[in-house]
């Protein structure tokens, strides 16, 4: 353990902690938000869509339903794998398989060639699953990485430095297609987007193992069986819904940052294909234009991670959702490329602030003892456990156009941001009387 009087920016747990977030941003940005989905939504699923149900799937709605399928899952298994992981004292080995589960799938992305649509739905979900099941765990040392005064600034400094990860990995991609010859790499079969997918599964894994040498060792735990700890892991949560009362804050705040994230993930997630299928932007050009959000979202999480510990969480994070409505309501209705460009500015902006005093005022909800159970539960509905965005962004796109499923994202906004109302921060003052 580093000794507690060292100066924390001198702990290697949390430099080794932020380099995790430096990782597998590599995934969040390359396989999730700029080139897996577009080539999935354009490429991959032929120009007429596939037949699934008796329906006629496109790729943008196939896309939408494949990434809420693969989170649902995750939902499910989450509160039981971070009450299991508290319980058993195995936080790091869990950590450990969802890393190696996210990589190896990753890596088989490179052989996800035009028309091999259930090749690409199984690994893509896989690797999906392994980031999100990561974050669950990883999120989960932030209490332990300094003085919960200092959780806001420590939060947006993950956030930073994942976004640091995540812009040079799609730097290098953005090389990669648009420079296929500098590495020897013909264009047949989409080798350079093919091999941009590589990248990010052997980037995740190279910088992604430090963690795991300065994480604490893991404690003793009993020996049961896998069933044996199913059981009780279900029993501790059954046992956490039925002292709801006693977590009552925490819970409404889960239930706010479930509906708000639904919207920015689905954002997120979908950004690249709305700007292919109405704007025809290529490849390169979405790359472009989200490394320039990457870098601004750098510093935005810098920034309203540091404003959060000197306002409130709270009222930062119902600040950025404002900014978020007004970005749906405009994207709706953008026709130009420098629109698309002007609304990456303000995206960037509030992505990293909404994500850091989010994680930040979970941290300061959390009970310390069942902190792997509800960081479980908020890094899987967290992160990217959207469900229920890409399903309405894909059922309203597959109904009426993409449009619509844009626009179809406000309701999240509105919602999340009513019920975050009534969150009580810790340190709040009580209403005058």
């Amino acid at each position: 353990m580093t000794p507690p009087d060292r100066p924390l920016w001198k702990r290697p747990l949390l430099w080794a902690w932020a380099f995790y977030d430096f990782a597998n941003s590599a995934f969040a940005t390359t396989t999730l938000a700029v080139v897996f989905n577009v080539y999935f939504a354009k490429s991959v699923v032929p120009p007429e869509g596939i037949r699934f149900l008796g329906a006629v799937l496109s790729g943008p709605a196939l896309w939408s339903f494949t990434v809420s399928v693969s989170m649902f899952v995750m939902v499910l298994l989450a509160p039981l794998l971070g009450a299991v992981a508290d319980l058993s004292g195995k936080r790091k080995s869990f950590l450990r398989f969802f890393w190696a589960l996210g990589v190896l799938s990753s890596v088989g992305l490179f052989w996800v060639t035009p028309g091999r649509v259930a090749l690409a739905v199984i690994l893509f979900s896989l690797a999906n699953m392994g980031f999100a099941g990561g974050n669950a765990f990883y999120n989960a040392y932030l209490p332990d990485l300094g003085p919960r005064q200092s959780l806001g600034a420590i939060s947006g400094f993950g956030w930073a430095v994942g976004y640091i990860g995540g812009g040079l990995c799609l730097a290098l991609d953005l090389a990669l297609i648009q420079r296929p010859a500098w590495f020897g790499l013909s264009t047949d079969q989409f080798l350079p987007v093919r091999a941009s997918l590589l990248s990010v599964g052997l980037w995740w894994g190279l910088f992604g193992f430090p963690i795991f040498l300065f994480a604490p060792a893991e404690t003793p735990g009993e020996g049961r069986s896998a069933r044996a700890w199913a059981r009780l892991g279900w029993s501790r949560l059954l046992d956490t819904a039925r002292h709801l009362a006693r977590y009552r804050n925490l819970m409404i705040f889960v239930l706010a940052y479930a509906l708000y994230n639904d919207g920015i993930e689905t954002v997120i997630l979908t950004a690249s294909v709305v700007g292919a299928e109405l704007l025809g932007l290529s490849s390169g050009e979405l790359i472009q234009c989200f490394l320039m959000i990457q870098g601004v979202a750098f510093l935005g999480s810098l920034l309203f991670g540091a404003l959060a510990d000197r306002w409130r969480h709270k009222t930062v994070i119902l600040i950025t959702l404002a900014v978020y409505t007004g970005v749906i309501l405009w994207g709706a209705r953008m026709t130009s490329r420098g629109e698309f460009w002007v609304l990456g500015v303000v995206l960037g902006l509030v992505l990293g602030g909404s994500q850091a005093a989010s994680r930040s005022l979970m941290g300061l909800l959390t009970p310390p003892e069942r902190s792997g159970e509800f960081f479980g539960f908020f890094g899987v509905v967290g992160k990217l456990t959207a469900v229920l965005g890409p399903l309405v962004f894909g059922l309203a796109a597959q109904a009426g156009g993409v449009r619509r499923g844009v626009l179809s994202l406000l309701v999240f906004f509105i919602l999340g941001g009513t019920v975050l109302l009534f969150v009580k921060e810790p340190g709040t003052p009580p209403p005058a009387p």
